[in-house]
């Protein structure tokens, strides 16, 4: 099959190895339950996968996910992933595989692009472990990469921040008007500038709850003081953290 995009010449060659993102579903910064609801398209559950119909509850056991009857889960490939060229998925399981609208096919499957757009590859029912996006004419054996390795390419698209046993925050004193603040390092550089969230109440002391202004590598953090004095804001456990999303 051939997939026809515009014709810029992207002028690098596609990554080695492996080009889908954590397709072994290990990271999970969402943390996601095997069998949760995923109410509409676009929703993720595990790093990098999302739903491609609304209402699916796919389930993971290990390494395999399984997709229910009549619904399909999705990972969107970047462009700067996937320059022109020809590319083969293969994939274990009894799930097809539909590249971009094409139609759903079983493993492998070879298919061109010209460049210049993301790809999307889905999956409908059935199983599905060990998927392997390369380039070229012929499917390659799958590879697991490092879990580290795995972790940073997910946090191009998510960052998930606190949430754990670690409080983070920040302690200072107010001026008049003033406020106090911190600025976050991002793991990697983001794709694009994302959307900051903040979850639960967070600990704050003569400060109002904080307020997020991320770029692409960092994150200033600001607590707007209640009155001239100490203040402190920070965050208590697992449902206080601060989520960064760049997902296509």
């Amino acid at each position: 099959m051939t997939i026809s995009r515009d014709t810029a010449d992207r002028g690098h060659l596609p990554p080695v190895g492996n080009i889908l993102i954590n397709p072994n579903f290990t990271v999970n910064q969402r943390v996601w339950a095997s069998g949760g609801n995923l109410s509409a398209v676009g929703d993720y559950f595990v790093d990098r996968w999302c739903a491609a119909t609304a209402n699916t509850a796919p389930t993971l056991s290990g390494v395999t996910l399984t997709i229910p009857a009549g619904d399909s889960v999705k990972q969107i490939v970047e462009d700067n992933n996937m320059p022109a060229g020809t590319y083969n998925v293969s994939w274990d399981g009894t799930a097809q595989c539909d590249v971009e609208g094409l139609g759903l096919a079983s493993s492998p499957v070879e298919f061109t692009v010209v460049g210049g757009s993301d790809i999307t590859l889905e999956w409908g029912p059935g199983t599905l472990s060990n998927p392997m996006l390369v380039a070229g004419t012929k499917p390659a054996p799958f590879v697991a990469r490092q879990i580290t390795e795995e972790e940073s390419l997910c946090h191009r698209y998510f960052i998930k921040m606190a949430g754990r046993s670690t409080e983070m925050g920040i302690k200072g004193y107010i001026t008049g008007g003033g406020s106090i603040g911190w600025q976050l390092n991002f793991p990697v550089t983001m794709r694009a500038v994302p959307t900051a969230t903040k979850y639960g109440t967070w600990t704050a002391n003569n400060v109002q709850q904080p307020a997020f202004y991320p770029g692409i590598n960092t994150c200033r953090c600001q607590c707007v003081g209640a009155a001239v004095g100490p203040g402190q804001c920070n965050t208590t456990g697992s449902t206080t953290y601060v989520t960064f999303d760049a997902e296509l």
